[in-house]
């Protein structure tokens, strides 16, 4: 009898996982390619205008807001991060705006990398100049 209730609780961990899985690989892509506004999610692949496979254009301003929803924090893990060095600039801000704290300034190839608000939104403003 013990060796059935085992394999009754590994299945139903495995059910769980499962349900993880299938949660995480229907989330939503945001591409920066406007002013999104506010966005509320708990997951996601966020990228600019070109996608993953192609680069942003020249003079881009652009900005997003994202929240959880809930008193959870926001946390982007960057996979790559390039932007042309000095000219080229993503600002992180800890709240609902632009008026919040700043998290910092990017530019460059910053490589794998992450930044985590302390409350519930993240900010993040882009901007590009008129050449490469």
């Amino acid at each position: 009898m013990k060796n059935f209730m085992n394999i009754i609780y590994n299945k139903r961990i495995l059910i769980v996982l499962l349900l993880f899985v299938s949660l995480n690989s229907i989330s939503q892509t945001y591409t920066l390619s406007s002013n999104l506004g506010t966005i509320t999610t708990c997951a996601g692949t966020f990228v600019d205008e070109g996608g993953i496979g192609a680069n942003y254009s020249n003079n881009s301003n652009y900005s997003v807001t994202f929240c959880s929803g809930s008193s959870a924090n926001i946390k982007i893990d960057f996979t790559t991060f390039n932007l042309e060095s000095g000219s080229d600039f993503m600002a992180f801000y800890d709240g609902p705006s632009n008026l919040a704290p700043s998290l910092g300034i990017s530019t460059g190839n910053v490589g794998v990398n992450s930044i985590q608000s302390s409350g519930s939104c993240l900010t993040i403003e882009f901007t590009s100049d008129g050449s490469v």
